[in-house]
């Protein structure tokens, strides 16, 4: 199903009840900024009762909602007590129903079904102290236990076997508004153990069902940014031109993710561990970043379609990275692209399938890919409407220049590696139009791949012809290099269209 982002703001804006935002130092003014705040999002702000006394602040059914027009949905939650509590130090506690509902309904755009389900939020023991220090506000929260749910799913009315519990155990955390415009927050959690778990059918075929359950230790999350009004922001471009920014960094521990399907034609299990992992990035106006990695990751797989009792492969480290613009414009910004899989190694199970004799080196494979260069975006990628407005054949941004910082393939007992990079001219009617014109070189060099092809070969599994076909590919474009079967070859493009291989001319 789709959300839109004016329907992910009001979520925002939600949790902001569980985890305040900006406050003074007195009860009515904590409880003033909290409604600037909501307000300041879209939503509509109503209280059912209201008592003040000498050093506190008692609200009774705190409701905030949201309709979305353009999704068909709408958003609702009602928190039936909330207390802000002077403590006499400078302080204010801030205490909370343990429980409260949200309620949702929006309509899917695929399939223009209706659908509604409610998430249940239970926070019990859940304190929250704000103080004040200058222009800057803290609240400093700790719970023993944070539990949502969501539950009571339907589509087009009819009700839907499917739920989800997820439970944060051990939660605290601190989060600081420094107050100016626009406003700078940071925040940090840590949570010693994340749980989740979730069960559903599939109703149109009751026999096809699937369980999953996800444990991960040791959670912590640091974020900083600017805070800018959301009202009337459609997209992540318009957010960044008016002053967002956000920079984050989540780290865990051991996770472990299991999950187990069933149909008609059998069973699926899935199990992957990982020793640790994280997940960081930044939005800023020079453009979004985001990545993240595991080390220590281990897969296995069964199912009645798999022809072995149980597939496994392991990874010492996975790593994936993406930076591109934001907004579009004339001037260049970063791009990049890294892949990174190191020391992957599979189950002999799978080995002997195609190689019982044991002829291919059994060594852990590894794949890395890093690019990086200069780009700008044509139009706003991050515009709603963008989608609509591009037609077949269209472009929506270019690169000025690209390099390829590193490329590694190490399998079979051959490693392929290489670094070069080139500079892109956009101008129209150049030699290789309608594509631009790159024009630089790349050194690449390959270990042991005679020595593989010899080894596929004797397998069977690839005919002499091929092999033959191969090697003479090999020596157009490489010529031997420094040890024994090893080739290098250096690939350059000139600016008029020239191709060249190792000074030969091939274009």
């Amino acid at each position: 199903m789709r959300s839109s982002p004016t329907f992910a703001t009001a979520i925002v804006a939600t949790s902001f009840l569980a985890w305040p935002a900006a406050a003074d130092i007195s009860p009515a003014d904590v409880w003033a900024d909290w409604q600037r705040l909501i307000e300041s999002t879209d939503v509509t702000l109503e209280v059912g009762g209201e008592t003040a006394s000498a050093n506190a602040l008692i609200l009774t059914d705190v409701s905030i909602s949201r309709d979305f027009p353009e999704d068909g949905g709408s958003f609702a939650t009602t928190v039936p007590e909330v207390v802000f509590e002077d403590r006499g130090d400078g302080t204010v506690e801030i205490k909370m129903s343990a429980e409260y509902p949200i309620a949702v309904i929006g309509k899917d755009a695929v399939t223009d079904e209706d659908f509604a389900f409610n998430i249940i939020t239970r926070q019990p023991g859940m304190v929250t102290i704000a103080s004040r220090d200058g222009a800057t506000t803290r609240y400093d929260y700790v719970g023993p236990e944070v539990q949502v749910s969501v539950a009571q799913f339907t589509i087009d009315g009819e009700p839907l076997d499917f739920d989800i519990n997820m439970t944060l155990a051990g939660l605290k955390g601190a989060y600081s508004i420094l107050e100016g415009t626009p406003r700078l927050y940071e925040s940090n959690f840590l949570v010693e153990t994340l749980t989740m778990s979730g069960r559903g059918t599939d109703p149109e075929d009751p026999a096809a069902a699937f369980d999953f359950s996800a444990s991960v230790a040791d959670v912590g999350s640091q974020t900083s940014g600017t805070i800018v009004g959301m009202l009337g922001f459609s997209d992540l471009s318009s957010m960044v031109a008016e002053g967002f920014t956000t920079e984050w960094n989540i780290t865990h521990g051991a996770a472990e993710y299991t999950i187990a399907g069933a149909d008609q034609s059998g069973r699926f299990n899935l199990k992957t561990n990982a020793e640790a992992g994280i997940f960081d990035g930044s939005i800023t106006p020079d453009g979004l970043t985001y990545g993240g990695g595991n080390t220590g990751v281990s897969v296995a797989v069964s199912g009645s379609d798999i022809p072995f009792p149980q597939l496994t492969f392991s990874m010492a480290e996975s790593e994936g990275r993406l930076t591109m613009p934001i907004a579009p414009g004339e001037e260049t910004s970063d791009v990049g692209l890294l892949m990174r899989l190191v020391d992957l190694e599979i189950s002999e199970a799978v080995w002997s399938m195609f190689d019982p004799a044991g002829q291919l080196p059994r060594d852990p494979a590894t794949v890395v890919l890093d690019l990086a260069g200069q780009a700008r975006w044509l139009v706003d990628v991050f515009d709603p409407e963008f989608a609509e407005s591009m037609s077949p054949g269209d472009i929506p941004g270019e690169f000025e220049s690209l390099t390829l910082n590193a490329l590694q393939l190490t399998v079979g007992g051959a490693e392929l590696t290489g670094e070069g990079a080139f500079d892109i001219d956009n101008a129209p009617g150049g030699p290789f139009a309608p594509a631009p014109t790159p024009s630089g070189a790349i050194n690449l060099q390959l270990t042991g791949g005679n020595a593989l092809l010899d080894t596929l070969v004797n397998m069977g599994m690839l005919p002499q012809e091929q092999a033959m076909g191969a090697r003479m590919m090999l020596g157009l474009f490489a010529r031997p290099g420094e040890g024994p079967d090893t080739l290098v070859s250096t690939i350059e493009v000139g600016k008029d269209g020239s191709v060249s291989a190792n000074g030969q001319r091939l274009r």
